[in-house]
């Protein structure tokens, strides 16, 4: 009987050694990332205030192409629209095709759409105020605008992530609101010398790359 008792622990013990786990079981793979993606932000924020008079509500941008441009050629995506408002940030842009280089700059390619309500490359509104007078302003620019960003990004086989951060506070603070024509109750900014400043600006200094 003390034989048979050692026999069957011995048994058991191999039985429960050599139970497999059950595949089902394990915790599912990260997806592996591939290719360059370019997220958008905004600082200050959008919608909020931007300066200490100048509130923006809604920012949009037409890109008529988005092209990533490296060591080893370019990848472009086209008709993307960048909008910052009630509805929250724009989309990541995802390039899965980028080959594997070091990518030194990010052209954004503005033009207008030609037919309402998108007749525009670009459009900022909100509101402003000084000591003297405020009110709701729209910036909207017919023209066609090239904005090249500086980036350095080493893209890896396994993929990676570039942050682009909107600032618009030089752009709009070189304007001066009360000398913009009205329209409906709204200063509104579509020509002339201001707007050639502000083009400027969004070219030198609205989107960099974000650390």
């Amino acid at each position: 009987m003390r034989l048979l008792g050692v026999l069957l622990v011995l048994v058991g013990c191999h039985g429960a050694g050599s139970v497999t786990p059950d595949a089902s079981t394990e915790p599912d793979a990260p997806p592996r990332l591939q290719g360059l993606t370019v997220t958008w932000r905004a600082r200050p924020s959008v919608p909020g205030m931007v300066t200490d008079k100048i509130t923006v509500t809604d920012v949009v941008f037409q890109l008529e192409h988005l092209q990533l441009l490296s060591d080893a050629g370019g990848t472009t995506h086209t008709r993307l629209q960048l909008e910052w408002g009630s509805r929250g940030e724009p989309a990541d842009e995802e390039f899965p095709e980028a080959p594997v280089a070091h990518y030194q700059q990010i052209l954004l390619d503005m033009r207008s759409d030609a037919r309402p309500p998108f007749s525009y490359a670009y459009k900022i509104e909100g509101t402003w105020q000084d000591d003297e007078d405020s009110g709701p302003f729209r910036i909207a620019d017919p023209m066609i605008l090239e904005v090249p960003v500086a980036c350095d990004v080493m893209l890896p086989a396994s993929g990676s992530v570039v942050a682009i951060r909107l600032d618009l506070r030089n752009a709009l603070n070189g304007i001066n609101f009360k000398n913009l024509p009205m329209d409906g109750g709204v200063r509104v900014l579509s020509g002339g010398p201001q707007l050639m400043g502000l083009r400027d600006q969004l070219m030198k200094h609205a989107f960099v790359q974000d650390d």
